[in-house]
């Protein structure tokens, strides 16, 4: 379970290390970032953002 966790921890790691937007940010900053983290998968044509939802 733990190695898990740590898995993914590193692979949202690698991926914030490729944004633009985060790229002069330390590793350690990045670093807590990931921890904050969730994955979420949304179904093809499934709607995420509403205009003026709130």
């Amino acid at each position: 379970m733990m190695r898990a966790g740590m898995q993914k921890q590193t692979e949202h790691l690698e991926l914030l290390k490729n944004i633009k937007t985060f790229e002069s940010l330390r590793e350690d900053i990045l670093s807590k970032i990931a921890d904050a983290v969730d994955q979420v998968s949304y179904a093809d044509g499934e709607c995420i953002v509403r205009q003026g939802a709130r």
